[in-house]
């Protein structure tokens, strides 16, 4: 049976996480594409995980605006071809050296020089023969699918009690539903000096409402940070206190295990 991202979606919308990676790792094996790379960045809980996804996607498609637009938001950067190639190469290299009981006493740039050789001549007999070129890196390149974790979903109630009880001073609690359903909660945290700051948190009742959402809309306000969860997303002012900012974006990850 030939899979599609249509299957992947709907195992999602279904709460069937298990399966739904399943099916993502069929599909990159049997017919990677740019979109499916970054379908399985979406997916992926962890943030170098989801990055290296990504570079995936954008060796395929250097010009995939969802995948660079995701990257720009994980803290990636946005490079060429060989420049998301050389970062696979190194962490490949960095990961071969730490099984060596001799490469691992190395510093990092030392394990460059040693297994970097031997990566270097095979790159290069790879860009010597272009008509092999593509499928030669497609076998080369080490597959990071996404890890079959455990899904935690965020709830409005816990993520109040939780900001509670970490010393957010929250001021002015307001909580609405959209017309797709996501609970929307809105409060203000108070700065220096007295001034205070707006900050909202969108909670979806599933991963698949949150990423359909996401899909639908427009660029953010570059005026706000965006902290992701599975099912949330918390938005909050980038003049906010830093002290304050960082507890805020800590405990919103810690309720959702990240």
């Amino acid at each position: 049976m030939m899979f599609t991202l249509k299957d992947v979606r709907a195992a999602m919308k279904q709460g069937d996480m298990p399966r739904a990676v399943e099916i993502i790792k069929t599909i990159l094996k049997e017919n990677p594409s740019a979109d499916a790379w970054y379908q399985a960045a979406r997916m992926s809980t962890d943030n170098a995980n989801a990055q290296s996804c990504l570079r995936q996607a954008l060796m395929l498609d250097p010009k995939h605006g969802p995948s660079l637009t995701l990257m720009r938001s994980l803290g990636g950067e946005s490079k060429t071809f060989f420049g998301h190639l050389s970062d696979e190469i190194i962490i490949m290299i960095y990961e071969q050296s730490d099984k060596s009981l001799l490469l691992r006493r190395f510093p990092r740039q030392a394990q460059l020089a040693v297994v970097g050789v031997a990566t270097a001549l095979i790159l290069i007999g790879f860009l010597v023969s272009s008509a092999m070129l593509v499928s030669s890196l497609r076998a080369a390149m080490p597959q990071p699918y996404p890890t079959v974790e455990p899904v935690k979903l965020v709830s409005v109630e816990e993520m109040l009690d939780r900001f509670s009880q970490s010393g957010l001073e929250m001021l002015d609690v307001q909580e609405t539903t959209d017309a797709r359903g996501a609970r929307i909660v809105q409060f203000d945290l108070e700065g220096e000096q007295g001034k205070r700051y707006s900050v909202v948190v969108r909670v979806y009742d599933s991963v698949s409402a949150l990423i359909a959402e996401w899909n639908a809309s427009a660029t953010p306000d570059p005026m706000l940070r965006v902290v992701g969860a599975p099912n949330a997303v918390l938005l909050y002012p980038v003049r906010l206190d830093i002290s304050l900012a960082n507890q805020l974006a800590r405990e919103f990850r810690s309720i959702a295990g990240l």
